[in-house]
């Protein structure tokens, strides 16, 4: 993953410079569809009861992971404003105690709303906002046998910037906050655990993401 983080910043600086030095400006045209593909590092925000120090580097690693995000929208004719489907895919690192490994899925598809428009004096600049509303999953697996499962309504905004490299292509950065809370896991068996404290499975992503447009 950080190899990754760090090709695509060093394709994004160069792009950027490539831009600056030509002054390019994209000639305009109405988009009909959005497609975005991106990749986040995240952090949960919930907080951990930890009595030791192992535990408090089991939960640390439970609660940070990495986010695949894909959405696909259709573009209002205002040219200013989208519609369509989101798909993320949360998956923590492994944790470790006594001997046992512990992983965290979580998963979310929705239906999306975007507002985005360019800014600035290069054209080359598009910002978006994104909301979306739909169904929140959760699994957790230990060594490798599906736990715990459990879902609820979830919620997801961000916050995102593009450089277009043409009418087609962009790439930038976004900052996503997402997440539900759940009141109840079910094991495999089929029975239902009751949560004393409602499980918070929300996060912040930060990363880089591909625009298609066409």
């Amino acid at each position: 993953m950080r190899y990754i983080i760090l090709v695509f910043i060093l394709a994004f600086s160069v792009s950027s410079q490539a831009l600056a030095q030509t002054d390019l400006e994209i000639t305009s045209k109405n988009d009909k569809f959005i497609f975005s593909a991106g990749i986040a590092k995240s952090w949960r925000i919930a907080r951990s009861n930890a009595n030791t120090p192992a535990e408090e580097e089991y939960f640390r690693d439970l609660k940070r992971g990495t986010t695949l995000r894909l959405k696909g929208l259709y573009a209002l004719d205002d040219q200013s404003s989208a519609v369509g489907l989101m798909f993320s895919n949360y998956s923590s690192r492994e944790a470790q105690l006594l001997g046992l490994f512990e992983k965290h899925d979580v998963s979310f598809v929705g239906v999306a709303y975007q507002q985005y428009g360019k800014f600035g004096s290069n054209e080359n600049n598009v910002y978006n906002i994104d909301y979306s509303l739909g169904y929140m999953s959760y699994k957790s697996s230990i060594n490798s046998i599906e736990a715990f499962t459990g879902g609820n309504i979830g919620l997801s905004m961000g916050l995102g910037y593009r450089l277009l490299l043409s009418q087609y292509i962009g790439v930038g950065f976004d900052l996503h906050f997402e997440g539900t809370t759940i009141g109840k896991w079910e094991a495999p068996n089929g029975q239902t655990l009751e949560l004393d404290e409602r499980d918070n499975l929300f996060r912040f992503d930060f990363g880089l993401t591909v625009d298609i447009r066409f």
